[in-house]
């Protein structure tokens, strides 16, 4: 009989073990482990232990591993900035910024390159990293820090605001223009097709009877 199939009772070899026995799997498809667990077996049966049963577990604590670069990678991300795009479609697995940063820091500590305007090694921290980002920046690749990063975005912020507003006050200064301009082509058209006041003469008839109108009553008896 194959036994039961729960996984505490017994182990994962024996269960098989009974599967195969009982022909449930052939000899053929028994698993590729199967022969190994066989052949070299563990020291101890991973079987299910209830705690219930008075097994308490050691309590193992998993030991810390911590290398050297792992230091160094920590100062990176916490000092600068990474704005590395990765192509996840590429096949080759380019370096990023901080892994380059980690090479050239192992370089000049091992190789104790000197700085310029030094005139002792680079045991100082602060300055090896300006060593590294002094190399970084001669083979292209730029290394900011946060602060720096931060001081740019200001920057660009700042300038888009001064531009905004200069846009801003040009488009009215235009629509000032533009209105003044109207203003003055209507005043220039009413000024085209208005008539002027003109003082009309009187003709000669007109005035021979305005004079006969004239005449007194006095005047036109004596007649």
């Amino acid at each position: 009989m194959a036994g039961t199939r729960l996984e505490r009772y017994g182990t994962i070899f024996s269960r098989v073990l009974g599967l195969i026995r009982s022909g449930v799997i052939a000899e053929t498809d028994k698993p590729l482990w199967f022969d190994v667990y066989q052949r070299f077996p563990p020291k101890r049966e991973p079987i299910y232990r209830s705690v219930d049963q008075g097994h308490v577990p050691p309590t193992i604590e998993p030991p810390k591993i911590l290398y050297a670069e792992d230091v160094i990678r920590a100062k990176y991300y916490k000092t600068y900035s990474d704005h590395d795009l990765i192509d996840f479609t590429s096949k080759e697995a380019p370096l990023t910024t901080c892994q380059r940063f980690i090479h050239e820091y192992d370089e000049v500590k091992r190789n104790k390159i000197l700085n310029e305007d030094e005139d002792g090694g680079v045991d100082d921290e602060k300055k090896l990293e300006t060593v590294v980002r002094k190399r970084l920046n001669e083979k292209g690749f730029k290394v900011f820090t946060k602060e720096e990063i931060r001081q740019q975005i200001m920057e660009r912020k700042g300038k888009r605001i001064a531009a905004e507003k200069q846009n801003t006050e040009q488009q009215s200064i235009n629509v000032a223009a533009l209105f003044e301009s109207a203003v003055q082509s209507k005043k220039t058209e009413n000024d085209l097709y208005s008539v002027p006041d003109m003082e009309v003469e009187p003709s000669s008839s007109d005035s021979s009877s305005s004079s006969s109108d004239d005449e007194s009553p006095t005047t036109k008896d004596k007649k």
